[in-house]
């Protein structure tokens, strides 16, 4: 959801590390609240960005729809991804 972040996330995060567990992170999406392109903003600046250390996996999407409202993506996935940020 746009606008939270978990409050342990950076202590899980970090000390996934310091075990030396290859860790990520998801984001909670909820595509009736905002565009596709804000809420992957967001994600990658609060901590789903990807780096090739070998120990940080891809972010992963969680996409809820709410009130049985389903969307088409198609058509927004092929214009916003992280890469193009």
């Amino acid at each position: 959801m746009l606008g939270y972040k978990s409050p342990h996330f950076s202590p899980q995060y970090t000390g996934a590390t310091k075990a030396g567990l290859i860790r990520g992170s998801y984001h909670f999406a909820l595509p009736d609240k905002s565009t596709g392109a804000t809420q992957a903003n967001y994600f990658a600046s609060n901590g789903g960005g990807w780096s090739d250390d070998g120990i940080t996996l891809p972010g992963a999407l969680d996409l809820e729809c709410t009130d049985n409202v389903f969307f088409d993506l198609r058509s927004s996935a092929e214009h916003h991804h992280l890469s193009d940020r």
